[in-house]
């Protein structure tokens, strides 16, 4: 963003990309460059100048170098902190996944056993059921053959009369 007022005697660095470095280095060397053709100042002079702006040149290339490593810092902070959070949101995902599938492998466990003993029961009532239709059985078949066998014996005297 462009500023426009020119009161402020702070200076404002837009990064936007790797190139500022080398952006910076090629305009100290040609302002130096340009500093020592334009010079009305003898050679000493002009050496201190030389010497304080490539002073002046290392000190903002560390402070680059230490913004750059601070911003790598942070970042790395940053995807490590997301890492620990996605990896934690992860797991409690899968821990509360597993406690659904183990409350519904418990109800249908239970489910089956309930199932199982009222089979079970049906079974017994079952077998308890035909036992007593077979004594049923057997004591009408009993009662039907002393009939039989009573109404055979009395039936010759029915004849004799």
């Amino acid at each position: 963003m462009a500023r426009t007022d020119f009161d402020d005697d702070r200076v404002i660095i837009e990064r936007r990309s790797g190139s500022t470095m080398t952006a910076l280095l090629a305009g100290i060397a040609i302002g130096a460059g340009l500093a020592l053709l334009f010079a009305p100042a003898s050679g000493e002079e002009t050496r201190q100048l030389i010497r304080r702006k490539a002073k002046r040149a290392r000190r903002l290339a560390g402070d680059y170098g230490r913004d750059l490593r601070d911003r790598a810092d942070d970042l790395r902070d940053r995807a490590s902190t997301l890492v620990d959070d996605t990896r934690e949101r992860g797991r409690d995902l899968i821990d509360g996944a597993r406690e659904r599938l183990d409350d519904k492998v418990g109800e249908t466990r239970r489910a089956i056993r309930e199932k199982r003993r009222e089979l079970s029961q049906a079974v017994e009532e079952g077998r308890a059921a035909a036992r007593d239709a077979r004594h049923e059985l057997e004591r009408r078949l009993a009662d039907a053959q002393r009939t039989s066998h009573d109404g055979a014996a009395q039936e010759p005297d029915a004849t004799a009369d």
